[in-house]
């Protein structure tokens, strides 16, 4: 008979449900800031080619920024949930949703920023942010969390 090494007798131990979704969890939230700083990115090139200089007044620049300013606030009150969010497993559709709304309302407010086309920028913004509310509120895990219904997957 002959005698086993102790490499021929160990096996690699099976992936778990756990690691796997842990896996899944560190992807979506390693994606968030892609679609971010894409959308930004291009609301940053759209400024650059497409504003025009001096649709606002210099007197009304800095008021205009302010509620530019607000917009912000708003934006990262949705990343914080988004983030929160993907703490948990997450799929494809609503990951993406997710990150085209963000992406959306991150390119609007760079564009809000140059002070051109102001209505524009707001419309795109609120669409990035009526993306995000429309992909939450058909995620069951999102509102399970949020709000203790049951999930129906």
């Amino acid at each position: 008979m002959a005698r086993r090494t102790l490499d021929e007798l160990s096996v690699a131990a099976p992936a778990t449900p756990a690691a796997d979704a842990a896996a899944a969890v560190l992807g979506a939230r390693l994606y968030l800031p892609v679609p971010i700083v894409l959308g930004a990115g291009l609301g940053l090139l759209a400024v650059l080619t497409l504003a025009q200089p001096g649709t606002v007044e210099p007197s009304h620049a800095s008021l205009v920024r302010l509620m530019v300013s607000v917009k912000g606030l708003l934006f990262a009150a949705a990343v914080a949930l988004v983030a929160w969010r993907l703490g948990r497993p997450v799929r494809p559709r609503e990951l993406a949703g997710y990150g085209l709304g963000l992406g959306l309302c991150a390119g609007a407010l760079v564009w809000l920023w140059g002070l051109s086309a102001l209505l524009i920028g707001s419309i795109l913004f609120y669409g990035g942010l009526g993306l995000c509310y429309l992909t939450g509120s058909s995620d069951p895990w999102l509102l399970r969390e949020r709000c203790g219904t049951p999930r129906r997957d």
